[in-house]
């Protein structure tokens, strides 16, 4: 997994027209399983071919029985029709094996490939993206492309190769009737083509739908304590039946498209049946045709109609194939918001030095700026608390330093090292990160604090918990290190997140350590505890704080103050006091120990991305 650059894998199309662009991307991830996909075809070939010979086989036995034709001259083919059969299942078999084995391989690949680009874009790229958005594309479109390349690839090449075999053994006997039938098998062929820019409009729209369905429902049940709470449960079922009856319109518009294709293919097929019964019965009458052979003209000329048609019914599914490949591909080609080049890898053995020179930034599409011509010394072992209102710019500090983005300007230099030069693996190995709000995952609380180092040993996970003051409510709980926390943690509470997030960052053993107020989500009682953690927790490391009460302030050996993106103050707490308006302006907005909005504050629109501003 890479933070450097978009998979390149597949080929970027831009200025291809849209059918082959979608064509050639999808084949793009293809290395490595053609082989399969040779044999799965073969394989195939070898299926419809006997099937129809089936076909041939027992109606030429039926034909011969029928017509009075000697038993010893029609016996072989009974027993051609034995192996015959025999053979047919068991390809079929190999067919429905090779092509699901194939396309499901695939299929694993292009997850991997979807949470390869999240993961090099995270963690905020998609903050404008809909958690539901970025679920239909990492799962519901690349199931989608099963349809693909289980039943359509393949089926494309079986279904050109087939019915022209059959249309050249009819030819043999009756050429009249092989060449009456080619130009409808064309024309079923070619339906689903004619209507491919309705179909690739419509499952554009319908894909987004979905998303927006699936972007609904888990909003709704994300938020369901709070529409209970409120009341607001109706309301947001008139939301979700609202966009799930448009769902169903477009479902229907897709529906109605991909009925006129059957229609018409299954209506060129009928006329091609009657075609075949009235040209093979004229040649029948004028001994052109011998009568025993009667119904096998029939029969294949059926057969010629049936791999075609069942493709062009696979045909059908085209339309969403093209939008599920469109949102996926572009989500793997999404350009990351930092270039990984970087060529000198940190391993520092002590607290470094942080100088930050001219730093300006503004969030993608937004053009005000979150930080304009900041500039500091975070000298090494010191302890600076960066203070200020929501939206002032202090988390988009702390995310630059530590490069989900980087800037449009200015530099970051630790030890002297600019950390565009370090590797981004490196450069975080190196930062110790303490959220406000800590995700954990539905696992034990052992393996959400070895996240920190994974392979710690769990002697290891247990002294990081006791320095984070954790370790005594763990061993309370029902299976100690072993109980599952539940989704994002909701069988703990806000004050024991924390802690393990304490505990995360002493396991880490990091020389920078960033804290976003580590007690905002503690009781005065506990917030003693944990303050004496983080006292040890600070020791020999260059520490930078976002500070939001009075009491976390004080603890700090230096203040920077951001407002509006701007340093306008720094010093120690009685050196802002005294000349520092901005500064006092903001002690004395403070509320219950927190300074003015500044706690929790996410209202400022270029700072809509920081979820600790």
């Amino acid at each position: 997994m890479s933070d450097a650059t978009a998979d390149t894998s597949a080929p970027s199309l831009a200025a291809t027209p849209g059918r082959l662009r979608d064509t050639l991307r999808l084949l793009a991830v293809l290395q490595g399983k053609g082989s399969i996909l040779a044999l799965g075809i073969f394989v195939g070939v070898l299926n419809q071919t006997s099937v129809i010979a089936c076909a041939g086989v027992g109606t030429y036995i039926v034909g011969a029985a029928i017509t009075g034709t000697p038993y010893e001259r029609w016996q072989p083919a009974l027993w051609t029709l034995i192996g015959l059969v025999a053979a047919s299942a068991l390809l079929a078999w190999l067919e429905m094996w090779l092509s699901h084995d194939f396309a499901y391989r695939v299929l694993a690949d292009l997850r991997n490939r979807v949470y390869d680009a999240l993961a090099r874009l995270a963690p905020f790229s998609s903050a404008r993206d809909r958690s539901g958005n970025t679920t239909a594309t990492a799962m519901s479109d690349v199931e989608t492309l099963e349809w693909f390349y289980a039943h359509t690839l393949g089926s494309l090449v079986v279904s050109t190769l087939v019915p022209a075999a059959v249309l050249l053994a009819l030819g043999w006997f009756l050429p009249v009737l092989s060449l009456l039938l080619a130009p409808l098998v064309l024309a079923v062929g070619l339906v689903p083509a004619l209507l491919q820019a309705r179909a690739r409009q419509q499952g554009a729209a319908l894909r987004h739908k979905v998303a927006q369905v699936h972007a609904e429902v888990i909003d709704a049940v994300q938020g369901l304590r709070e529409l209970v709470v409120f009341g607001a449960g109706g309301t947001r079922g008139e939301r979700l039946d609202r966009v799930g009856h448009n769902l169903i319109a477009d479902q229907i518009a897709y529906g109605k498209r991909a009925g006129l294709e059957r229609a018409i293919a299954g209506g060129l097929t009928a006329l091609g049946m009657l075609i075949a019964l009235a040209a093979s019965a004229s040649a029948v009458s004028r001994g052109a045709l011998d009568p025993e052979l009667f119904p096998v003209a029939v029969i294949l000329a059926g057969a010629v109609f049936g791999p075609v048609a069942g493709l062009s019914a696979n045909f059908g599914n085209l339309g969403a194939i093209a939008s599920a490949a469109e949102r996926v591909f572009s989500l793997i080609q999404r350009p990351s918001l930092v270039t990984d080049l970087g060529t000198h890898p940190l391993e520092l053995a002590e607290p470094p030095a942080i100088e930050v020179a001219d730093l300006c930034f503004h969030y993608p599409e937004v053009p005000e700026a979150a930080l304009s011509d900041v500039s500091f010394v975070l000298q090494p072992g010191e302890n600076l608390a960066v203070v200020g209102h929501s939206g002032a710019g202090k988390s988009t500090l702390t995310h630059l330093l530590m490069r989900f983005y980087d800037p449009n300007r200015g530099t970051i230099h630790m030890n002297g090292i600019d950390v565009r030069e370090v590797p981004v693996e490196s450069l975080r190995r190196q930062i110790a990160w303490v959220p406000q709000d800590l995700f954990l995952f539905n696992d034990s609380i052992e393996k959400n604090i070895a996240l920190a180092r994974p392979g710690a040993s769990r002697e290891a996970v247990i002294e990081a918990a006791r320095l984070a003051m954790a370790h005594e409510f763990i061993e309370a709980l029902p299976n100690g290190y072993a109980t599952t926390v539940g989704e994002r943690g909701v069988q703990l509470s806000g004050g024991q997140r924390q802690r393990l997030a304490l505990a995360r960052a002493f396991l880490l053993d990091a020389p920078v350590l960033i804290l976003d107020e580590a007690v905002s989500s503690l009781d005065s009682e506990n917030e003693a505890r944990v303050q004496a953690a983080l006292n040890q927790l600070r020791r020999n490391r260059t520490t930078l704080t976002i500070a939001h009460r009075l009491s976390t302030i004080l603890t700090a050996d230096r203040i920077l103050l951001l407002d509006r993106g701007r340093v306008v103050g720094q010093g120690s707490h009685q050196d802002l006091l005294a000349r520092c308006p901005a500064y006092r302006d903001l002690i004395a907005g403070q509320h219950d120990g927190n300074l003015g909005d500044g706690v929790s504050g996410r209202v400022h629109q270029h700072d809509s991305t920081e979820s600790l501003s």
